[in-house]
């Protein structure tokens, strides 16, 4: 489920306010030609100069990016100039995760940029009681957002056994976008107890 595109929060979150305290996100740089270059090299695993089927596998954020489809190497340098063009530190975005259908408060929420995005910097977010979570912590600082681009998403909490799918060698991805098929948020549903 997708939430609306907001504008002004864009433009709050790339001018780091938010409240007054919250610390801005530089604009990362992005290299669209290289990532896409690198893309392929990592994971084009059959040499057909596109990433598809079973190769998407290996990464989460780019296969939610492109609906499973298959990528190629101008298709993704496009996709990556839009983040480039929007010029912004990061988007505000929300997170939801639930377990069997309820929502699992106080679990970290790790999102690690695919690795062609090098720019960008692992973030984590740790859900309140409703299992939601919108501030993200990079280092030290959090901020009400993420820089835009592709994740793989895994889910950690103290104390439960997440399935791995969900957790050490997780299958969820996202993109942070505001342009096609970007999200403002994310809903993670873990299955059984």
């Amino acid at each position: 489920m997708r939430a609306p595109f907001t504008p002004a929060l864009v433009l709050l979150v790339a001018a780091g306010c938010g409240g007054g305290s919250s610390p801005s996100i530089s604009v990362p740089t992005y290299n669209p030609d290289g990532a896409a270059q690198d893309a392929l090299k990592q994971f084009d695993k059959n040499g057909d100069g596109a990433i598809d089927g079973p190769e998407l596998d290996a990464v989460p954020g780019l296969k939610a990016a492109f609906g499973g489809k298959k990528v190629t190497a101008d298709a993704l340098k496009t996709r990556i100039e839009s983040y480039r063009a929007g010029n912004v530190g990061a988007l505000g975005y929300r997170v939801k995760v639930t377990r069997n259908g309820a929502p699992l408060a106080g679990a970290t929420v790790t999102f690690t940029p695919e690795p062609f995005l090098s720019s960008l910097r692992e973030a984590t977010a740790t859900t309140d009681s409703g299992g939601e979570a919108s501030n993200f912590t990079f280092g030290g600082d959090t901020v009400p957002g993420l820089p835009p681009g592709m994740y793989r998403v895994s889910v950690s909490k103290s104390g439960e056994t997440i399935p791995a799918a969900f957790s050490t060698q997780t299958t969820v991805g996202c993109e942070v976008s505001g342009g096609r098929g970007g999200s403002g948020s994310l809903d993670v549903n873990i299955p059984g107890r």
